[in-house]
């Protein structure tokens, strides 16, 4: 079984939280900073979760690519990080690209455990 973590995310605070709990739960974890590098690193890594911060600039570009990378590895867990602004058409859509899971950043550590401990 793989055990790679990808997470797109610009937040530094987010980015040490989700490094924390992945060092604990013997987690390989890789970071992105752009959001067009979302596809291939998937294709190339092929982890078994991948977390989009839906907050960080660069997100609408992994919006766009979500389902194409969902319907080719249909395996794959996808979890939307979203802040407090954003609205039900969001997450709508964000659902329909291919996110399994929506999380608000501020549940980030209560929730991220049970849903990786769940896959573990």
């Amino acid at each position: 079984m793989n055990n790679i973590l990808l997470v797109f995310s610009s937040d530094v605070g987010a980015r040490l939280q989700i490094q924390t709990l992945a060092k604990k739960e013997l987690i390989d974890c890789f970071f992105l900073s752009y959001g067009d590098h979302v596809a291939d690193m998937v294709k190339r890594l092929e982890p078994f979760f991948l977390i989009i911060d839906f907050t960080s600039e660069g997100a609408q570009w992994s919006i766009k690519h979500l389902s194409e990378i969902k319907s080719r590895y249909s395996t794959l867990r996808i979890i939307g990080l979203v802040g407090p602004e954003v609205g039900e058409g969001d997450i709508t859509r964000f659902e329909r690209s291919g996110c399994d899971t929506i999380l608000a950043k501020d549940s980030l550590m209560q929730q991220l455990p049970l849903i990786l401990g769940a896959r573990l």
